[in-house]
């Protein structure tokens, strides 16, 4: 269902025209995805490509981080103001409105994930230094602090439990990487602690699985899965051994719309691997890659190439957007700038 909002007459709305800088898809896409492009170091702007391939830009220079409202209608983006402290606002692709969310300001603002429903926000911001969980309600502006020293949630998909990583006040080796993996019930706002965790946190489409990072430092996270209460834990990316080393993960995964699959980006290399769930066999694909997303169909991965001058020229050469077949690994260029955190358009309800 979507959301109705209610505009306040200083309300802007602005339109953009096409951006002829990206690469004709050899064949239609089959939901648009919005990205951000780098304009100059640590400089970003929201776009949009539409199935055809037309870019457009969609919000203002600064923005850092953004997601898709359940309902497909509105896009979710941080902004860093003027004195450094980030706000969160809201974007409508079709119309270019935008609406400011939080009255309050962070040091930082990430994680930013919609509720299934499409009627609350929850992401990681700063309390007193340190990061912690909060939501939004969009409806209301009205905001709740969900746990001090804790990041990374994530809904449940049926809208009724938020995961997140909670730390201990002692940080391990000056960084917050040992904490524990909590389920909090949104409506009896019981706790329940799952196991050691660090970050990453999704859950699978069906609920019966979350993935998470674990490990010593922000260096050396390492990718499990396991059941709501702890059960059938494994891990998925893999470990060290004589064959080779382990491998080591960058960002949280991105489940396959079915939940049989889990694609995962290494932070040795930036190769793209897709973990097959219940063969537990893993594919490797391309390198240099920065994240990943699945098309809400499951046919096809949006992967992002955003590499600088420390990889070599060869690679900086490769920047870009591409689709990928999670079949075959077969890539097609869609975009030819250091585009970052592509997320495709849900399905319309």
């Amino acid at each position: 269902m979507g959301i109705a909002f209610t505009f306040a007459a200083s309300g802007l709305t602005h339109r953009r025209a096409a951006d002829t800088s990206s690469v004709s898809p050899a064949a239609e896409l089959p939901n648009p995805v919005a990205f951000l492009r780098e304009r100059k170091e640590d400089s970003f702007e929201s776009y949009v490509m539409d199935r055809g391939g037309v870019v457009r830009r969609l919000g203002l220079r600064g923005d850092q981080f953004h997601d898709w409202s359940p309902d497909g209608r509105w896009v979710v983006v941080v902004r860093p103001a003027a004195d450094s402290q980030d706000r969160l606002f809201l974007l409508q692709p079709g119309s270019g409105v935008r609406r400011r969310l939080l009255t309050r300001r962070h040091e930082y603002i990430r994680n930013v994930r919609w509720s299934p429903e499409g009627t609350t926000l929850a992401f990681e911001g700063s309390y007193d230094g340190a990061p912690a969980v909060f939501t939004a309600d969009v409806r209301t502006l009205a905001v709740r602090l969900e746990r001090r020293e804790a990041r990374a949630p994530a809904w449940s998909p049926d809208g009724g439990r938020l995961a997140y990583v909670r730390f201990a006040r002692k940080p391990v080796r000056n960084s917050l990487t040992a904490g524990k993996l909590v389920i909090r019930d949104i409506k009896t706002r019981s706790l329940k602690v799952v196991t050691s965790a660090a970050g990453g946190v999704t859950w699978s489409p069906d609920g019966d699985l979350i993935a998470f990072t674990r490990g010593p430092d922000n260096e050396r996270r390492a990718l499990f899965v396991c059941r709501q209460d702890g059960s059938a834990l494994r891990r998925v990316s893999r470990p060290e051994t004589r064959e080779g080393p382990a491998t080591y993960v960058s960002e949280a995964p991105s489940w396959s719309p079915d939940g049989s699959r889990l694609a995962f980006i290494a932070s040795n290399d930036g190769g793209l691997h897709i973990h097959h769930v219940m063969s537990q066999r893993t594919q490797r694909g391309g390198d240099y890659v920065y994240s990943a997303d699945w098309s809400p169909d499951g046919s096809l991965l949006v992967i992002s190439r955003a590499v600088n001058l420390s990889w070599g020229r060869p690679a900086i050469a490769r920047n870009g957007l591409y689709a990928v077949n999670p079949l075959t690994l077969v890539e097609r260029r869609l975009t030819t700038h250091t585009d970052r955190f592509p997320r495709w358009q849900p399905m319309p309800r």
